[in-house]
């Protein structure tokens, strides 16, 4: 039954025809404000970005066979690039770099990618 945001629980016992029938009256807020699901609420920031985009990049590819990280393009290469990032850096998600509670991550990704593949270009 909906009912409109005025109506009192005395109106409504009212209506039912006997006192008592109704424990409790709440009513909703008249405006609710939910929450965006947990993915939504990460996003990336500029090392997310960065790391996505050279993944693309076909040359990121022979830099990171020329450091060893990896031994072939074979399949997906950007799929092994972005693995070959997670690996190195022990995240799960490109989001984890850019997360201030885990700094390191960052860190590793500058230490082990940003700075050699700057010298490597």
């Amino acid at each position: 039954m909906r009912l409109a945001p005025n109506v009192t629980k005395d109106q409504i016992n009212t209506w039912l025809g006997e006192k008592g029938a109704l424990l409790g009256l709440v009513h909703a807020p008249e405006r609710i404000q939910l929450k965006p699901p947990a993915h939504q609420e990460l996003r990336g920031g500029n090392l997310c970005k960065l790391a996505g985009h050279w993944c693309k990049k076909p040359d990121f590819w022979s830099f990171l066979i020329e450091q060893g990280y990896l031994f072939t393009i074979e399949g997906n290469p950007e799929t092994n690039a972005v693995r070959a990032i997670y690996r190195e850096c022990g995240i799960k998600s490109r989001i984890d770099l850019d997360q201030p509670e885990i700094k390191d991550k960052a860190e590793l990704f500058k230490q082990k990618f940003i700075r050699p593949y700057a010298e490597y270009q």
